[in-house]
């Protein structure tokens, strides 16, 4: 019973990670960089530039994804430029509204 357990443990984690670094990929292919979304439609192209190596848009994609990795486990999920703020802020201040509705 101890080694199915382990083995559907072990097969967990390879398909999480395999989904991680699938949509990692298809929204880096789709969506490469929301600089022109947070700095708006008449952004230079030097401002653009600047903004993508201050967030690390212009890093290799391994080394973007191994940073996002990195960024989840510590429980960094990244930052709302709609709402400024952080989305675990966001999270925290709507999760008691969704288990509300949801245990409805």
């Amino acid at each position: 019973m101890i080694s199915y357990l382990v083995r559907r443990l072990v097969t967990s984690v390879i398909v999480v990670i395999g989904v991680s670094i699938f949509i990692f990929v298809l929204l880096h292919v789709i969506y490469p960089s929301p600089a022109r979304d947070v700095l708006g439609l008449q952004a230079k192209p030097v401002a653009i530039a600047a903004w993508n190596k201050q967030n690390g848009y212009d890093d290799p994609v391994i080394v973007q994804y191994l940073r996002y990795m990195n960024n989840l486990l510590h429980g960094n999920l990244g930052y709302s430029y709609a709402e400024n703020q952080t989305v675990l802020a966001l999270f925290k201040e709507r999760v008691a509204r969704s288990v509300y509705l949801s245990g409805i």
